[in-house]
């Protein structure tokens, strides 16, 4: 039998068990489910936490619950479970009845078929089980994230709703929300939804880089700015996680026209994460279109390009750096390989025009630049590839290779 069947016989067994009032078996099979577990789900650590609390047994439900925490530090869930102990609260019992046994079942397999993306028969289980248990959040949470996946938002929304304020998952599900009314253009809400969020929890993070996000992908760079601003404020001694908060203000500064703080952020985000392929690949196109530092531009490209082969904006930069330094054949390689990884891109196309014209291949440029507009370039460029189709390249402006 699959060793997911029989942890999940495992676990229900311990839960049936404990509501027989038969600790004995019910530990037996709670040791069971995590020994056949490679990584217990966290309501199988909540559920035999709150069965070692019911027998008088905190000190083992602390360890259990800080294992789980070790590779999981900020698990909603299981936080919320220590915290509770810390405070001597008392949980209440895993199942009350039958019928919240056969929810926690039809909850688990829910959560089996989520991961083999079986959507529709997942969201079958998920209403049985909050038709036996209504009580349920982790249900409402896996029912909202499957309704996401429809692009249901507006249901995924109204799902999120029904988690109450005491649950672990209340942050997070009003984080979702606002995942989902940004989907639905809803963007003033999201923001001032994060921003509430945000003062809640003085010391929290997560609101503030959610919303600085969306700012950024709405080209609200001085706001995004300001919030990344505000997240940063709040971390105490930078980490390697944080390299995405530096990465995405640079971004932001950098669309504001403010460079100098810009490359400070990129290159304090190398600092904590060498060899971080988005930053190499930012820092390193910038510095090609500025005309500087070319030599290690071109490095840190061709190093991101060794750990995202596939990326078709990275190998694009890689072949602008090319073509920058007057190495038109290069520049045409690279290009054309970024062209097959990302054809529907009016940018890699355009250089890809360009570098057919230096290459003498007018016809192919012509070509590029015709489905660079085609492709929906952006209103800014259009007016320069119109010239180029009409004369072609002016005299080439290669680049040194300082730096």
């Amino acid at each position: 039998k699959p060793a997911a069947f029989e942890s999940f016989r495992a676990h229900h067994t311990a839960l049936v068990e404990s509501l027989l009032d038969r600790p004995e078996q019910a530990e037996v099979a709670f040791k069971e489910t995590l020994s056949r577990a490679s990584r217990p789900a966290a309501r199988v650590i909540l559920n035999y936490g709150n069965f070692l609390i019911g027998q008088g047994r905190e000190e083992d439900a602390r360890v259990l619950f800080d294992e789980f925490l070790r590779t999981s530090p900020e698990h909603p869930v299981i936080l919320q479970a220590k915290q509770r102990l810390r405070d001597g609260e008392v949980p209440a019992p895993n199942l009350r009845s039958v019928a919240d046994g056969a929810a926690e079942a039809f909850l688990s397999t829910a959560g089996v078929l989520a991961r083999r993306r079986n959507v529709e028969a997942v969201r079958i289980y998920l209403n049985l089980a909050l038709m036996l248990r209504p009580d349920l959040p982790a249900a409402y949470m896996l029912l909202a994230e499957v309704l996401e996946s429809q692009r249901r938002f507006e249901d995924a929304i109204a799902a999120y709703a029904k988690i109450p304020e005491t649950s672990a998952y209340h942050w997070d599900a009003r984080i979702r929300t606002a995942a989902n009314m940004n989907s639905l253009e809803r963007i003033d809400d999201t923001v001032r939804l994060l921003r509430g969020m945000a003062e809640e929890r003085q010391d929290d993070t997560n609101a503030l880089i959610t919303a600085a996000n969306i700012l950024r992908s709405h080209e609200r760079y001085e706001e995004a700015a300001s919030e990344y601003q505000r997240a940063l404020a709040r971390i105490e001694t930078l980490q390697a996680r944080h390299w995405g908060v530096l990465y995405g203000r640079g971004i932001s500064l950098d669309r504001s026209k403010r460079w100098p703080e810009a490359e400070a952020d990129f290159l304090k985000a190398l600092d904590l994460v060498p060899d971080q392929p988005m930053v190499l690949n930012y820092l390193g196109y910038s510095w090609i279109e500025q005309g500087v530092k070319l030599n290690r531009a071109r490095e840190m490209i061709e190093k991101a390009v060794a750990k995202r082969p596939n990326d078709g904006y990275i190998v694009d930069s890689l072949g602008w750096v090319f073509y920058r330094l007057g190495r038109y054949d290069q520049a045409v390689k690279h290009l054309e390989r970024a062209v097959e990884l990302r054809p529907e891109d009016p940018i890699i196309n355009d250089h890809l025009g360009d570098a057919y014209w230096r290459a003498g291949r007018r016809l192919e440029a012509r070509f590029q630049w015709n489905h660079a507009i085609a492709l929906g370039a952006e209103a800014d460029r259009v007016p320069a590839i119109q010239a180029k189709l009409v004369d072609g390249l002016g005299p080439p402006q290669t680049i040194g290779g300082g730096g």
